[in-house]
């Protein structure tokens, strides 16, 4: 109930919460970027593969024309594939995610600590505080 009536402790709480969220989507969004990535890595083998079967088995009447296919969109794939994984692995979820993890871990140490004190030393040490809330914030 006092985390409504009190504006800064209101605030500690939103963005502790908003931090500790946030962190939980980096880390799925890191998951999801990882399953993408072995996809299509998969689908470029199995391209591969392809091509293979197609020359080995002589499953069409010009194999040598269809490997050709295969092959040229398997080198396309691959470099895509290469791009797709250095832009992902740039943006580095996971260190975000543990930043956003710490921030909130500091964001809630700080509320605990204001929560405890009685309402004359919240008055004395808002300032104080507030300055280690934003000190919290910009790092």
């Amino acid at each position: 109930m006092a985390r409504t009536k009190d504006n800064l402790l209101n605030k500690m709480w939103r963005t502790k919460s908003a931090r500790f969220n946030a962190g939980q989507r980096l880390r799925v969004i890191h998951a999801l970027s990882i399953w993408t990535t072995s996809f299509l890595a998969f689908y470029v083998f199995c391209m591969s593969l392809a091509a293979i079967f197609i020359l080995y088995y002589n499953l069409t009447s010009d194999p040598a024309q269809y490997s050709q296919y295969f092959s040229l969109a398997t080198l396309v794939l691959s470099v895509f594939l290469i791009i797709v994984t250095l832009l992902e692995s740039s943006k580095r979820y996971l260190n975000e995610a543990d930043s956003m993890l710490q921030s909130g871990n500091e964001i809630g140490e700080i509320y605990n600590l204001f929560q405890s004190f009685s309402e004359d030393e919240k008055e004395k040490k808002r300032t104080e505080v507030a300055r280690q809330y934003s000190k919290v914030l910009k790092a």
